[in-house]
């Protein structure tokens, strides 16, 4: 009988599929019963590489014959215990330390029900059950004094004071099945240079073996501090058997992430992607549906293209197979990662505002129709297919020629932001209008967006203001009233020195309607533009009036005061010391470096010790690293150090310089760090 004839069910597709529907945990099992119990499989393809598929009814009838006949040591389990779920799995949560107890205590059961002369270990795994919860999960804990432990829920076990819940799994590290408490340590926490993972028995706590350094940030974001907070997840991606460990890391309170992937059987680190805002693991894709992902998912709002959704689907086999050691994986298509980095990347597929706030688990994959539903908000979901295509979206082009428009589009936007980084402002404007022709033909809404406030920002660079005007009047009639497009455009006239123009649209920004605030920018950061941008023309008294008026309309709390201490400063005058204390010990980066000034301005402290502040300010410090430069020049030159006050001048002029094109603050300062740096050149010192 053939077996179309012989099964009325679907057959089921690759070795993963396979394992799972008999309850086995790898593909490993699935070949050992094929090489040695005649498991019914069938192929596909060629000798070199087959595709595996197999019958339901078969597998049922080999599984019946297996339990009848107990021919095995470890036998598969019955055909009421078999998931029969083709669904592909998605991490709802970092795998918890009860999947790795669950799965080991199923061999230990399986191992004492066949042998007597394992009794002891059979009186173990009783304990063992006795002291778990009702269903044999395990867990790590904080306790109160902040430390970590890693418990059965009763008695707890061990503890760790660098560790936290979060950061710490259980994890299978060899072949032959040895669990190990994998922790994340990272500089927010343990103040090491580079993140690490550290092994524990899980028993005792004891160190299983050294410590694996994972990445340093600097080498992807080298002007933003070392504040990372992690994430670690212990998934098998290749169905081997052994947990791969990837941890994502999370800048602190800016917007760097990456995510790094630890294999423990080769003891290898490989950056898998980075991006200009937080995002996290969400999923995987079995492209050619062999058992294991193909393109691992990533999502998250990315803060550098407008605060928009994006998914980023990323190679996972080159990073395991084939790269090794890498510090180029793939990165977000706005922001130069190295050539690597687009490489790494398959596609991106760029959202709305609001991103993936769906209780944690925001994607649904139907392997079969090829699609993932992406689902936001309150939305019921937009669904795209494994290219990243939005299938609402319509296009005169072939598939093909509109996924080869968005990574043109693409690569032209990284070009124009190279330009504009290097100050080759006039080469800014092209590259992105040959993009918005391709996007408009191509039919991608939101990537059209995107783009085009990103042409009114190179016009302004350029020089091209009534361009700029223009193109950003277009924006507005689209969207009127909304937050995001007044803080763009806004900020696009602020970093290229067209601070009436700034103003106009902070203005417009904050006089939107309010309930826009929460999909995008905050109110708050409106009214700093604006406050900066009043500054900037010698406005001080009508930045005063703005944030007063702000205050009593949309409550800015902190911001009143460290915005009014800044106007007030640059007016010339000056402010009490509490202030500047207060400004100094906490907040966003650019309001603690208020402080340092104010205190500077004041002269109540010493110049050697205020100089040591601003140094170890600077370590943690991102946002206003240029201006903290600055300020430690001006202070060397108050301790006596003339000649390095001028060098480290210069520094942070040419560093305010490039970051000016992207970053509004900076470039509010950028006057100030210049004429400073002049100051200190010919010093002339107050």
């Amino acid at each position: 009988m053939s077996p179309p004839e012989l099964n009325s069910r679907a057959r089921i597709e690759g070795l993963k599929q396979i394992a799972r529907y008999c309850g086995w945990d790898s593909r490993t099992t699935v070949k050992k019963y094929l090489r040695e119990g005649g498991l019914p499989l069938h192929t596909i393809g060629s000798k070199i590489k087959p595709r595996y598929y197999a019958w339901p009814d078969e597998l049922d009838a080999w599984m019946q014959a297996q339990d009848e006949g107990r021919s095995s040591i470890l036998a598969p389990s019955s055909k009421s215990d078999c998931p029969h779920s083709s669904k592909l799995q998605l991490p709802s949560k970092p795998e918890a330390l009860h999947s790795g107890w669950s799965r080991a205590l199923t061999r230990w059961k399986l191992l004492v029900a066949l042998s007597a002369i394992v009794l002891v270990t059979a009186i173990g795994v009783i304990a063992l059950r006795t002291d778990s919860t009702e269903d044999g999960s395990s867990n790590s804990k904080q306790s109160a004094d902040g430390s970590i432990s890693v418990s059965r829920d009763r008695p707890w076990l061990w503890s760790d004071h660098e560790l936290d819940p979060e950061r710490m799994v259980l994890a299978t590290i060899t072949s032959k099945g040895k669990l190990a408490a994998v922790g994340l340590l990272t500089s927010a926490r343990s103040h090491v240079a580079t993140p690490e993972l550290v092994f524990f028995e899980p028993n005792t706590g004891a160190p299983m073996q050294p410590a694996r350094l994972l990445f340093e940030a600097d080498k992807l974001f080298r002007s933003y501090s070392n504040q990372y907070t992690g994430r670690l997840q212990a998934i098998d991606f290749d169905t081997d058997g052994v947990h791969e460990l990837l941890a994502t890391f999370r800048h602190t309170p800016n917007w760097p992430a990456y995510s790094v992937l630890y294999e423990p059987l080769r003891n290898r680190v490989s950056m898998l992607y980075a991006s200009t805002g937080h995002h996290d693991f969400v999923g995987s894709l079995d492209l050619d549906r062999d058992g294991s992902p193909d393109l691992l998912l990533f999502e998250g709002q990315n803060n550098l293209m407008g605060w928009r959704s994006g998914l980023a689907a990323t190679w996972l086999k080159p990073r395991l197979h084939e790269l090794g050691l890498s510090a180029g994986g793939a990165g977000s298509p706005n922001y130069d990662f190295g050539p690597a980095a687009s490489g790494g990347l398959a596609w991106y597929a760029l959202g709305q505002p609001i991103g993936c706030r769906a209780g944690g688990r925001c994607l649904s994959i139907d392997e079969q129709a090829r699609t993932i539903t992406i689902i936001a908000g309150n939305d019921t979901g937009k669904v795209i297919d494994f290219d990243g295509l939005d299938m609402s979206q319509a296009s005169d082009l072939p598939r093909e020629q509109r996924l080869a428009a968005r990574n043109s589009a693409y690569e032209l936007a990284r070009d124009a932001n190279r330009y504009a980084e290097r100050g080759a402002f006039a080469l800014c404007v092209a590259p992105i209008q040959q993009a918005i022709e391709l996007v408009v033909a191509a039919g991608f809404p939101n990537l059209l967006d995107w783009l085009r406030h990103l042409e009114v920002r190179m016009l302004a660079l350029a020089g091209r203001t009534s361009e700029a005007r223009e193109h950003a009047a277009a924006i507005r009639s689209d969207n009127l009233g909304k937050y995001r497009h007044a803080f763009e455009i806004a900020a696009a006239f602020h970093v290229a020195g067209n601070f009436e123009e700034a103003a106009t649209w902070y203005q417009r920004g904050l006089m939107s309607d309010s309930t826009e605030s929460t999909k995008s920018r905050p109110a708050w950061e409106l009214l700093r533009g604006l406050a900066l941008t009043r500054v900037d023309l010698g406005h001080f008294d009508q930045a005063l009036s703005d944030i007063a008026s702000a205050s009593r309309q949309i409550g800015i709390g902190q911001y009143e005061v460290a915005l009014r201490a800044y106007v007030l400063w640059r007016a010339g005058i000056n402010q009490s010391d509490e202030v500047a204390r207060q400004l100094a010990s906490g907040g966003p980066d650019y309001i603690r470096y208020w402080g340092l000034e104010l205190l500077q301005a004041n002269g109540l402290i010493l110049a050697t010790d205020l100089l040591e502040m601003v140094r170890q300010e600077q370590g943690s410090n991102s946002e206003a690293r240029p201006m903290l430069r600055s300020l430690e020049a001006e202070l060397l030159a108050r301790t006596g150090e003339s000649g390095k006050a001028r060098l480290v001048a210069l520094e942070a002029l040419a560093a305010a310089q490039r970051e000016s094109r992207f970053n509004p603050v900076v470039r509010s300062h950028l006057e100030l760090i210049d004429v400073r740096s002049q100051r200190l050149e010919n010093s002339q010192f107050r």
